[in-house]
């Protein structure tokens, strides 16, 4: 949710008039929806990533579960600690997965 905010901040600083339809919640969606977006094309770019079909199946997965607990935090107003702490776990564990898998495929 903090990447969330940290994106919206300049879409509602930059509007010069204030509206009720952009509101702060509605800017924190967009700007969720719009990094989901942007993970998901990095995600299906996997034929110039090296990874193997199967890889990039797992990392996508990876990724799924992620967005859905991103998705529950966001639904009750942001993460407790210990869906920070359950996000950065799964966030440390795909990121080695690709690692791993990106070392493997060189070799």
């Amino acid at each position: 949710m903090l990447f969330c905010e940290a994106t919206a901040w300049p879409i509602l600083r930059t509007s010069s008039i204030h509206s009720n339809i952009m509101t702060r919640p509605l800017v924190a969606r967009a700007a969720f929806a719009l990094a989901s977006l942007a993970f998901a094309v990095v995600a299906h770019a996997a034929p110039n990533s090296g990874l193997t079909p199967k890889q990039a199946r797992k990392l996508r997965a990876e990724q799924d579960k992620i967005h859905a607990v991103q998705r529950k935090a966001a639904s009750h107003g942001g993460a407790t600690p210990r869906e920070q702490r359950k996000l950065q776990k799964m966030r440390a564990k795909e990121s080695r997965d690709a690692a791993k898998f990106r070392q493997r495929n060189q070799q």
